[in-house]
């Protein structure tokens, strides 16, 4: 065999040491997809994977997945998008709560020659074995799972398969997570498995204690701009807000530590002159939230 380079495979992984405090409140706002420490679990087709969508229930974006039988067959093919690894050892109630917009298809006669259901599914799953093993927390599809009243009926195009909610098309659910309190390392798995048909979108996902998931639901999830930026770096998060905020480099070591109060805009401003070109990591922590994103900086 003188082909030697089909006999490789390069990919990146993520190992996580140990689980991160609790509450975690995401809201997809970071200018990258997906956001610091969540994942991706393709399924490898080129349109169906979640991205991150100006659709939302608040803020300005949501993560959304879709299917639709214009571009493949993928029926039964699973999208997984993973939180970060967190630790549930000092959560006695721990909770998961985020909002949701999904609806799905129908075709009717003469589009089709009996009526014809395209449902996709969501299944929400935990795992507190780095992946070994999985438990579902919550399985839905169609009808059920649907929160318009009408499904999208004989769509005739990738475009039309695309949902548009208001603020009534939403639906917030809360998840106890209370059975899986104590373990050291746990993360949440979005599954949205493909029935050929529909369009789906998360907001304002929350992991927390019963009290912190409903403060950590109101927050506005953290952005850095610009990024990539140079001298200074603004953190924007709540108006009037004491935070605390770290910047290390890829190998985990701290270079900048501060304490700040936002402004009424809930901007901070802070000075990184002295970090030298490269990726580094910007944690930034509040009462309610700890949001860590990936931060660049050139000159």
């Amino acid at each position: 065999d003188t082909f030697s380079s089909d006999k490789e495979k390069l990919d990146t992984f993520f190992y996580a040491s140990s689980g991160v405090s609790l509450p975690i409140a995401e809201g997809f706002e970071e200018d990258t997809f997906p956001p610091s420490d969540w994942m991706l679990a393709e399924a490898g087709d080129a349109y169906s994977p979640w991205f991150q969508d100006t659709v939302r229930k608040s803020g300005s974006f949501s993560a959304g997945a879709f299917n639709t039988i214009f571009i493949f067959d993928n029926e039964g093919r699973a999208e997984g998008l993973e939180t970060p690894v967190f630790d549930l050892t000092r959560a006695s109630k721990p909770e998961l709560s985020f909002d949701l917009a999904y609806n799905y298809d129908l075709y009717t006669p003469p589009y089709t020659t009996e009526t014809l259901l395209l449902t996709d599914t969501l299944d929400i799953l935990i795992s507190t074995d780095c992946g070994a093993t999985f438990t579902s927390l919550f399985r839905n599809q169609g009808a059920a799972l649907a929160t318009f009243a009408q499904p999208i009926l004989n769509p005739l195009s990738v475009e039309s398969d695309f949902i548009s909610p208001s603020d009534s098309n939403w639906r917030h659910y809360t998840i106890d997570l209370s059975a899986f309190a104590g373990a050291p390392e746990a993360f949440i798995k979005f599954n949205y498995i493909s029935g050929l048909g529909g369009s789906i979108y998360l907001d304002n996902v929350a992991i927390g204690t019963s009290l912190a998931v409903k403060a950590a639901g109101k927050i506005v999830a953290c952005r850095a701009f610009p990024n990539p930026a140079s001298n200074t770096v603004t953190f924007c998060t709540q108006p009037n807000s004491p935070i605390s905020l770290s910047i290390s480099d890829v190998t985990g070591r701290t270079l900048l530590i501060n304490s700040a109060v936002t402004d009424g805009a809930g901007d901070y401003t802070m000075d990184i002159h002295t970090l030298v070109p490269g990726i580094y990591l910007a944690r930034m922590s509040s009462m309610n939230s700890t949001s860590t994103m990936k931060l660049t900086i050139q000159k």
